[in-house]
């Protein structure tokens, strides 16, 4: 649920981070997670990770799974 949620909740908070900015260094930080293709590609990179275990997947088929879907997700934005 996690994997599906993060990129919602990134760009969330990406989001108000604009508004209820804390100082500039944070709010630069939060403003770089919270963009779209960053907070697809860290959520994506998570699920990996949190599936693919959870899946059995070895280090070899994780890594072929990584190549074959990391590139439409940079296609998207």
């Amino acid at each position: 649920m996690i994997a599906i949620l993060m990129p919602v909740l990134s760009m969330l908070i990406g989001a108000f981070s604009a508004v209820f900015g804390e100082g500039p260094i944070l709010d630069d930080w939060i403003a770089f997670i919270g963009k779209p293709i960053i907070a697809l590609m860290v959520s994506e990179v998570v699920s990996f990770f949190t599936i693919g275990c959870a899946r059995g997947f070895n280090k070899v088929e994780l890594s072929q799974f990584m190549a074959a879907t990391l590139a439409p997700t940079a296609a998207i934005t």
